[in-house]
């Protein structure tokens, strides 16, 4: 069963009631309701890259759980009526904004008692990038493309835990601080990678528009087969126009998208004569976590933000590279 934006809050109630007549086992199967036995605070997130950026900075203070895993299309999420036990059990919660959540956002917003905080709420204009087709107005939410921008994503959530746990605030600080100096040297060393790519040959075509960060991150011309959202359909004007594009400037690979059904991308191949990337990349979604690929004597993890980043510029070099 899904639930609507306007019943969500006054289900999860019910089911919440339901589950402790019931005296359900859930606490025993589950760790991350079982966490404040070790004093750890319970914090809830959307996004599988939010909840690790929110584990950079919490350590092992905090005890992270993302209600959607890999593939999981968070534009289109509905919730569940599972979801309920743990949006009422987490201490705060941390969802990425900008509509990235869709209907799910509105619901959030109406939660009280707790912290629930976007950890977009910081960013400014100019660090925010307008979408390219019509978006409700709204802000492009995959800001995560560029991890200058997602670094400064770590000031509310940094906030938000001293607020709460005062006590533990050099902790978090130095936390907060390391992590922002690894996503440094992850931009320095994505931005070698993709230097490699010749100037003429930078064109990045996905399933939708999920990667202008990324394109304005590493001067990387990027069009997306449909919109911000992966609700949006394609327009044949526009396929039309990638179709003209590909051929024009003869660019030699397409990418699928983890998170999106690949028809689209594969049709588009067939038209244009492109191919289709044997690796896809993440766009609204990480890989499964302890996924570990290794390049050029480099491990990485494909269910952490830094893994998903690295996957996808390996990937695009490899693609466009001669």
């Amino acid at each position: 069963m899904k639930l609507t934006t306007t019943n969500f809050i006054t289900t999860a109630l019910l089911v919440l009631t339901i589950v402790n007549c019931k005296k359900t086992t859930v606490n025993q199967v589950d760790n991350w309701l079982q966490s404040e036995t070790n004093n750890q605070i319970k914090i809830l997130t959307t996004t599988a890259m939010v909840a690790d950026l929110v584990q950079n900075i919490g350590g092992d203070l905090v005890a992270v759980k993302a209600l959607m895993g890999s593939e999981i299309d968070p534009h289109s999420y509905q919730t569940k009526l599972g979801d309920a036990v743990y949006l009422q059990q987490a201490d705060m919660i941390f969802y990425n904004g900008l509509h990235l959540e869709g209907k799910m956002e509105s619901s959030l917003e109406q939660i009280q008692g707790k912290p629930v905080v976007a950890i977009t709420s910081q960013l400014t204009e100019q660090e925010l990038l307008k979408p390219q087709d019509e978006y409700n107005d709204h802000y492009d939410p995959h800001v995560w493309g560029d991890p200058t921008v997602w670094a400064r994503c770590i000031e509310p959530v940094l906030e938000t835990l001293i607020s709460y746990d005062p006590q533990n605030k050099t902790v978090y600080q130095a936390n907060a601080n390391a992590y922002a100096k690894e996503l440094s040297e992850l931009k320095l060393w994505a931005t070698k990678m993709i230097d490699t790519i010749p100037t003429q040959a930078r064109y990045l075509i996905t399933s939708h528009d999920a990667f202008f960060y990324l394109g304005r991150a590493y001067n990387i011309k990027v069009e997306g087969i449909q919109g911000i959202s992966t609700m949006a359909e394609a327009s044949l004007k526009h396929q039309v126009y990638l179709v003209n594009l590909i051929k024009k400037h003869q660019i030699k690979t397409i990418f699928p998208e983890s998170s999106v059904n690949p028809k689209a991308i594969r049709n588009l191949a067939e038209k244009s004569g492109a191919q289709v990337s044997l690796e896809t990349l993440f766009s609204d979604a990480m890989g499964e976590p302890a996924d570990i690929a290794n390049f050029n004597g480099i491990t990485y993890d494909k269910g952490t933000y830094k893994g998903m980043h690295m996957h996808n510029i390996i990937t695009i070099t490899q693609g466009l590279s001669d």
